[in-house]
Parts: structure tokens; C-alpha cells; sequence
């Protein structure tokens, strides 16, 4: 792993869907665990196999998948932060809970 977003390839950014499905690096490896192309969504939220290979395939290719995702998410995290700071918050008339700004019920 390495502090730029662009993946070693330099084909496109280091995300988990491009290291799980697209990265060429990592093509022989794929083909090794999955012979069969099969979607992100069975890799990520399939049955228990296919969860195994994913993990397969991870170890194999020996990536910090643990860093990828951190950097995802942060990334997701900071648009949406930027996005709440253009536009002005909509009061939606919900009430704050119980809770005063003390901690107090």
C-alpha cells in the first residue's frame, strides 16, 4: 500500500472494487481463485465461500485491504462533509432527543 489514491497499475484509483475486480497486477491471482468472473456483490455480501475465496484472494495478493477501505471511506465521509457545508441544513422539524446539551434526561 502507498499513500497515493492512484493504484499501482496506474490505471485507476486503489479502491476496493478496483482491486477486487479490475486491477490488472492482480488479474493472474483473480483468475487463480475465481476461474469464473463473478460481480463485487457476491465477492463482498455472498454466501460463505465466496466470502472464503475473497479472503483467498486477498492473502494472496498481498494487499492491505484494511487501508483501502479506511481511505474510502474517509473519502466518502469528506464529500459528504462538503456537500452539508454548501448547502444550509434543513430543519425537518424533528426534535432533539431527550438529552439537553449537558448530558442531562
Amino acid at each position: 500500500m502507498h499513500n497515493s489514491d492512484t493504484c499501482l497499475c496506474g490505471k485507476n484509483n486503489e479502491t476496493v472494487e478496483h482491486l477486487l475486480q479490475e486491477c490488472e497486477r492482480l488479474k493472474d491471482n483473480r483468475k487463480t481463485v475465481r476461474p469464473i468472473s463473478t460481480q463485487i456483490q457476491t465477492k463482498l455480501y455472498g454466501e460463505i465461500h465466496d466470502l472464503k475465496r475473497t479472503v483467498e484472494f486477498i492473502r494472496h495478493s498481498n494487499i492491505d485491504m484494511q487501508t483501502v477501505c479506511v481511505k474510502e471511506y474517509f473519502k466518502s465521509f469528506s464529500s459528504l462533509l462538503n456537500a452539508t457545508r454548501r448547502k444550509p441544513l434543513i430543519d425537518s422539524g424533528l426534535k432533539r432527543n431527550s438529552i439537553d446539551y449537558h448530558g442531562h434526561y
